[in-house]
């Protein structure tokens, strides 16, 4: 029952990533002034990151489990569907866009 409702609460979370990622990406995209034009392509840029990463989340669904000091990477979506080198590039995927999230937000603070 529980490992259930931990895939339902992170699949909804998925879900509420992507909506409000596209909602950014349409406000951005229609009703951004021409003064913050520049800014605003950093946003967008970080915004399809954030998109980017939530698929592939979702396709690879990653188990991480810590033992000592090797850390076990699982994965339980999708992705197993194809092959398991597809499972492993999807995950070096996600983190390569955790660290280009990361430098575009702090790009968007230095810009400001």
């Amino acid at each position: 029952m529980l490992p259930e409702m931990f895939v339902v609460l992170n699949h909804s979370f998925i879900g509420l990533g992507i909506c409000m990622n596209l909602l950014a990406l349409v406000t951005i995209a229609c009703s951004t002034p021409r003064t913050l034009k520049d800014y605003s392509i950093i946003l967008f840029n970080t915004a399809v990151n954030d998109l980017l990463q939530l698929l592939l989340h979702f396709l690879m669904n990653p188990r991480l489990f810590a033992s000592g000091s090797t850390l076990i990477n699982m994965a339980d979506g999708p992705c197993r569907l194809v092959h398991d080198y597809f499972c492993g590039l999807l995950f070096v995927m996600i983190q390569v866009s955790a660290v280009h999230t990361s430098s575009l937000i702090a790009i968007s603070f230095w810009y400001r």
